[in-house]
């Protein structure tokens, strides 16, 4: 069995780290409110919620320890997204 994860993560070690914060913490639940009708501080969630994610490696750890082998961990937007797939030991 193959198993993909997209998630959002904090690019690290970037200059766009700052920025990415920046950006999830006051666009991003202005722009989910205005496009779902609801009120903004219902995505305020988001940037505690990808804080608290697990970084990359953890993430991988995690996981292989739950009896998969990392195939792939793939960044896009800068670092801010990443794509894990692996499959079934």
């Amino acid at each position: 069995a193959t198993l993909a994860i997209l998630e959002f993560c904090e690019p690290r070690g970037t200059w766009l780290a700052p920025v990415a914060r920046l950006f999830v913490a006051h666009v991003v639940p202005r722009l989910g409110a205005l496009l779902s009708g609801a009120r903004w501080a219902e995505y305020r969630h988001l940037q505690a919620s990808i804080a608290a994610f697990p970084p990359p490696d953890a993430f991988s750890a995690l996981i292989e320890a739950a009896g998969f082998r990392i195939d792939s961990v793939t960044f896009f937007a800068c670092g801010s997204v990443a794509l894990y797939v692996a499959t079934a030991v």
